[in-house]
């Protein structure tokens, strides 16, 4: 039975509120009696999985929210909050962007998120998958979750809580298919491995690149690592990135054509002599990195 909160605030619901029910008898129940207390509650239900994730769930229809859960606890206290905002809510864009959120029963963190991210993809007509990982342990373990709660945006992936702003930055990102905040994110937190597997699996060595010129020295520390670490694993860094790495030996900070020209002996060759040259000439400590850099070059096997 619901608590009495959840009963006075049904009871209260002034607008439709369409659902509609996938598989689960318990999920059935629940939306039952919700229905029970307000006759603007309308559902419908199959005994098929939801067509998504083939997962049972309760869909606000016409909204894409989906919560693969027997709403309980923090779960309930999202769920009721998301038909109050339904009828507040007004959708303003339509960006085909699929969310998926890991959370359990008793996470008060979760509750932030959902309501957050709920608000957010209402907004923008994109797709938010609630996923109990109590209920769906299974499902969890595919996506390796290891705490909750967790949010995938595409290939985004964040754990805890995120604001309004961030949310809506990073399902705009992804869905312009734009990876330069998110790995340079990553990057600021040390999460090397996670970014080299998103690097490698998109083709995104010419993001790597464009954080060398990063302003913060972490982020810029972290794209040289992992272009050294390509370099040694024999994983051919892209024409366009060594493009980049070219570009930025004549960038304002010398720090910075310091560490190109450094990059540019890992993973240079003997036509690119020519441009660390330059450098020497105009000595400094730029043009010790960029003698280093030819030594590095002319020592190679395949130089």
């Amino acid at each position: 039975m619901l608590p009495s909160f959840a009963r006075k605030i049904i009871k209260q619901v002034d607008h439709d509120v369409f659902f509609k029910v996938y598989q689960s008898a318990e999920m059935l129940k629940f939306v039952e009696e919700l229905a029970n207390l307000n006759s603007r509650i309308q559902y419908e239900y199959t005994r098929r999985p939801d067509p998504k994730l083939g997962l049972s769930a309760i869909e606000f229809e016409n909204f894409s929210i989906f919560f693969h859960s027997i709403p309980r606890y923090t779960e309930l206290e999202s769920f009721i909050a998301t038909i109050k905002m339904v009828s507040r809510v007004k959708r303003y864009k339509n960006l085909n962007v699929r969310i998926l959120s890991f959370v359990s029963q008793f996470c008060p963190n979760c509750r932030t998120l959902v309501d957050v991210l709920n608000k957010v993809c209402i907004k923008l007509g994109s797709e938010h998958h609630i996923v109990d990982v109590n209920l769906f342990m299974n499902y969890a373990r595919i996506y390796n979750i290891k705490s909750v709660p967790t949010t995938l945006i595409g290939d985004f992936r964040f754990i805890g809580a995120l604001t309004e702003a961030e949310a809506e930055m990073w399902i705009e990102n992804w869905y312009k298919g734009d990876y330069y905040q998110y790995i340079a994110e990553k990057l600021r937190y040390g999460e090397i491995e996670l970014v080299k597997k998103i690097v490698k699996k998109r083709n995104l060595s010419k993001i790597i690149a464009e954080l060398i010129a990063h302003r913060e020295f972490i982020v810029r520390l972290g794209a040289m690592a992992i272009i050294e670490s390509f370099q040694k694993e024999g994983i051919k860094i892209a024409k366009q990135a060594k493009e980049v790495i070219i570009r930025l030996l004549k960038h304002d900070d010398e720090r910075i054509r310091e560490d190109a020209a450094m990059i540019l002996g890992i993973i240079g060759n003997k036509e690119d002599i020519k441009y660390l040259i330059e450098l020497v000439k105009k000595g400094g400590r730029v043009g010790i990195s960029a003698r280093e850099a030819i030594e590095n070059i002319r020592g190679k096997k395949d130089g």
